[in-house]
């Protein structure tokens, strides 16, 4: 009997080899997704052990290791001969590095501030692991931020103007970036403390892309609308108001402050009159102000260099806001009416006006250093294309940027 039964063909056994080909394919891509992922989670597990483990050694030295103590490997301190250990052994970034993370930037970099205040800790991860994104991160005191603070984007200095572009010559390396670090208050002491603040160079001058946000917030337990109460004295620890007396406001835009603790002096300075004595100590515009170390409160004088650059205007008067600085320097039209050619993103973060909160959304409102009788220059942006020079009573409560030493 004739057995009809017919064997494979060459083009079905292509097509059932390239089939076998696919799926192995795509149980490869599938099973390196999952691998990634699980590196991804490694190393942003690792950064929240590491925060921890710093914040013990924090709280029993007052201050974070060195570069000398973090290379040992081991998070520990040694005091009166009993030794504390907080971490065994330091994590090292899983490999490969994933996503668009170069080698460099997937490698765990630790740079302390010169007094031990504070730190930074640059990773890198490849996807998008929980709430974090792909790419460069920053892990500070006050938690994971979007920034890349890896010696690997920049290159060796000496001075500023070994760099280019925005960056500055921080520790023998351009960066455009800097870690908050200040004799008068330790970044991250607060939850609500912003510690690392993007540089921005415009013309001769290098700004801090955002408005501080450092201290403890008043009127926590009120509503929205209304805070009276004053900042005390700098001396006894910064103070701040955020919108509506919402701490998230503070983190989109930034902190308010009232003058005396903006520049770092007694309260009585926001009441008295520099015309009678302009050489007293409220009056000048030297002094411990809330800025970080190497950066201070723009001058009047500054302030007017500014909105002078981005209009290319070296004539202009600033009492009649050297239109359009403030559409140049506004965040841009999906927020309000700006272009942010500069990548100045002065957002709408609105006023403390003598304990009420105005303005949200149409206006924002920036402090100088520069006294003038009883009250001080500012600057505003609103609902138009200038930046008003207005002297203002000091008691408001405005944002403030710092400029460059």
């Amino acid at each position: 009997m004739k057995n009809n039964k017919s064997a494979f063909t060459l083009i079905e056994l292509l097509v059932v080899i390239a089939i076998i080909g696919i799926l192995a394919t795509i149980s490869v891509l599938a099973l390196s997704n999952a691998r990634a992922k699980s590196r991804d989670a490694k190393r942003a597990g690792d950064m929240k052990q590491v925060q921890t483990a710093l914040e013990l050694f924090f709280n029993d030295n007052n201050r974070y290791p060195t570069v000398e103590e973090w290379n040992t490997g081991k998070i520990y301190s040694t005091s009166t001969g009993v030794t504390s250990t907080y971490m065994q052994i330091i994590p090292n970034a899983p490999t490969p590095a994933d996503g668009t993370c170069t080698d460099a930037k997937n490698t765990v970099g630790y740079t302390p501030s010169s007094d031990g205040s504070t730190y930074s800790i640059s990773f890198c991860l490849g996807n998008t692991t929980g709430t974090l994104t792909p790419g460069p991160k920053c892990l500070t005191p006050g938690g994971i931020v979007d920034v890349d603070c890896s010696v690997a984007q920049s290159g060796g200095c000496n001075q500023d103007s070994d760099c280019t572009g925005n960056n500055i010559c921080v520790s023998s390396s351009c960066v455009d970036y800097i870690t908050y670090s200040s004799p008068y208050y330790s970044c991250g002491s607060n939850g609500g403390d912003l510690c690392i603040y993007n540089v921005l160079k415009i013309g001769n001058q290098y700004w801090l892309k955002e408005s501080l946000n450092l201290g403890t917030m008043l009127c926590s337990g009120d509503g929205p609308g209304e805070c009276i109460p004053s900042q005390g004295d700098f001396s006894a620890g910064i103070q701040k108001y955020c919108y509506d007396n919402n701490e998230s406001t503070c983190g989109y835009v930034g902190a308010m402050y009232q003058w005396h603790m903006a520049v770092g002096k007694n309260q009585s300075c926001d009441t008295f009159d520099c015309a009678g004595d302009p050489s007293n100590t409220c009056c000048t515009t030297t002094g411990n102000d809330i800025c970080p170390s190497g950066w201070h409160l723009p001058t009047d004088a500054e302030w007017t260099e500014l909105t002078r650059t981005v209009i290319n205007d070296p004539s202009c008067d600033p009492d009649t806001g050297c239109s359009p600085a403030g559409t140049e320097l506004k965040s841009g039209p999906m927020i309000w009416d700006g272009n942010n050619t500069f990548g100045f993103t002065a957002l709408p973060g609105g006023m403390n006006n003598q304990g009420t909160f105005i303005y949200l959304g149409t206006d924002i409102t920036f402090w100088s250093s520069s006294a003038f009788s009883n009250k001080s220059w500012r600057r505003d942006l609103s609902a138009n294309s200038n930046i008003a020079r207005v002297a203002k009573a000091r008691i408001h409560g405005f944002y403030t940027r710092c400029v460059k030493d």
